[in-house]
């Protein structure tokens, strides 16, 4: 969001208090509904005057919280959610299934559980923690005349405790959240897990790692490492598979590297888990 008046530009990074920074600035302009949820590169790229002369900041919160808090809020406003699973999935459920890109609870686009580090990488924002943005608030409100801060989109009861295992697994999904914006990890140890929980933190771990556009990956390598990681398999309804398929990602580590070994790798689970399963064996297509 741009202030001109104020002269503020306004980083909205999604479920860290955003829609309430908004309605102190007096609301999003009709003009710039397109652009509420744009990034620092964008802003920059596209309104480089303002990006320039006004003054940038972004409030940013615990990952564990944003995330939980992005499953709160499709529970009490996605269509999907609100009337069709209700109460008949736990949150902790809800969230894994994003995390590790099955989608398969929700047809709900996962934009908003992007790293919050992406959308103000690279460029000089005031970065504000969620969590002391009322302390922060006063002394802002007073430079820029503005009022108390609204609270909008807030939970209507308090989240219920975060299992260990989903504390681990956005901290796999979300690392460069945590190194930039200084937030200490959970010093949980991922082996003291059971089994099917262990699955979980590895299989979003790479999937994090294959959706990953970094150390200079293009497009299209990320596409291929997606491919290689048989990301056929994510759109299977059972959850058996998945559940099978993270245990086996525990128990045989994928290569770690470019190449058709992790085509193969992927190959070889898939086809054991048929076998398992009592399936028919499964023919891959290959490039």
């Amino acid at each position: 969001m741009i202030d001109h008046a104020r002269g503020l530009v306004f980083v909205h990074i999604p479920k860290c208090g955003g829609l309430s920074v908004e309605r102190a600035l007096g609301g999003l302009p009709p003009d710039q509904h397109a652009m509420q949820h744009w990034g620092a590169e964008l802003l920059a790229r596209h309104c480089p005057q303002a990006w320039r002369d006004y003054r940038r900041f972004a409030i940013v919160r615990h990952p564990v919280a944003r995330a939980w808090s992005f499953v709160r809020f499709l529970r009490r406003h996605d269509p999907v959610w609100r009337h069709r699973l209700r109460d008949e999935v736990a949150d902790a459920d809800l969230l894994g299934d994003l995390l590790q890109g099955h989608n398969l609870l929700t047809r709900a686009t996962p934009h908003r559980m992007l790293p919050a580090s992406g959308p103000a990488a690279g460029w000089p924002v005031e970065i504000v923690p969620l969590e002391t943005l009322d302390r922060w608030w006063p002394g802002f409100a007073r430079d820029h005349e503005l009022p108390a801060l609204p609270r909008i989109n807030a939970a209507p009861d308090p989240a219920p405790p975060v299992p260990d295992w989903v504390r681990l697994a956005v901290e796999a999904a979300f690392p460069e959240c945590f190194d930039r914006f200084g937030y200490p990890r959970s010093g949980l140890d991922a082996d003291a897990l059971d089994p099917q929980a262990r699955g979980r933190v590895a299989w979003t771990a790479l999937h994090a790692w294959a959706q990953r556009q970094d150390d200079d990956a293009t497009p299209g390598q990320v596409m291929q490492r997606q491919r290689w990681l048989g990301n056929w398999v994510l759109g299977l309804p059972d959850a058996l598979w998945r559940e099978r398929w993270a245990e086996a990602v525990v128990a045989r580590p994928p290569p770690m590297a470019e190449g058709r070994a992790l085509l193969a790798w992927s190959e070889d689970i898939h086809e054991d888990l048929r076998l398992r399963l009592g399936q028919r064996p499964w023919q891959p297509w290959r490039p």
